[in-house]
């Protein structure tokens, strides 16, 4: 789950979709259907414009994808991987997105150009959650 910056909005995973709620009311808002089969983490942009999913079906396939909160467009796949993708995270700034991924990476893609920018390669394990540093150098 997780609610837009206003908290005014609750994204919710499900199988092969996501729903949005309104939380003061509980009220359904509308539904992303067009999504990885499992998905795993969401993190909505600081400019609330953007959604980034991550997922996949594991043993087989993952990805990190990115959806237009305006048309509920899917706007990229970031990266294709051949396990599930289990986090994702924005930078303070809306310019990178940080991703977790079962092959022990975290991978960060530039939001401008949609291209991967990084691999970090250190985990022993599973990178199951991750953040940006206030300043976003981190």
């Amino acid at each position: 789950m997780a609610f837009n910056p206003a908290g005014t909005e609750l994204a919710v995973n499900g199988y092969n979709e996501v729903t949005f709620w309104e939380p003061s009311t509980g009220k359904l808002l509308r539904r992303l259907t067009n999504v990885t089969e499992r998905v795993q983490a969401l993190a909505y942009s600081p400019d609330a414009a953007w959604l980034a999913v991550a997922g996949g079906v594991p043993g087989r396939s993952g990805e990190v994808a990115l959806y237009s909160l305006k048309s509920l467009a899917l706007e990229a796949v970031l990266g294709s991987f051949g396990d599930v993708a289990l986090a994702v995270a924005f930078d303070r700034a809306g310019q990178q997105l940080a991703a977790g991924i079962t092959d022990n990476s975290i991978r960060i893609y530039d939001l401008a150009s949609r291209r991967e920018r990084l691999v970090i390669q250190q985990h022993a394990d599973w990178v199951l959650a991750l953040d940006f540093s206030p300043d976003g150098r981190r």
